[in-house]
């Protein structure tokens, strides 16, 4: 079996809209995020992505979500419309 890449959408309840794309094998290798969502500062979103990128395909969201937050915490990023657990849901959706 080789990379598979899928993706997903995922409309935040009361949020924003956010897409990932995601290209796995045994690990989450490639991550990207988009929406109609704010990070601040604009490079926080690749240091959220590189935060996933590494972790095991088959890891449930809660741990995805926590290294989400510790990204968010260790570079003093600010989201407008998403946050932790909804990037999480939407990185597992995109590989299920």
């Amino acid at each position: 079996m080789g990379e598979s890449t899928g993706k997903a959408t995922y409309k935040v309840p009361h949020g924003k809209l956010i897409t990932a794309k995601v290209t796995y094998e045994t690990s989450m290798a490639r991550v990207e995020i988009t929406g109609d969502f704010f990070v601040h500062p604009e490079d926080g979103l690749s240091a959220i992505e590189s935060s996933i990128e590494g972790i095991a395909a088959n890891a449930n969201e809660h741990d995805i979500a926590v290294a989400v937050q510790s990204a968010i915490d260790a570079n003093n990023i600010q989201t407008i419309g998403i946050d932790a657990v909804s990037i999480a849901k939407v990185v597992k959706m995109a590989i299920r």
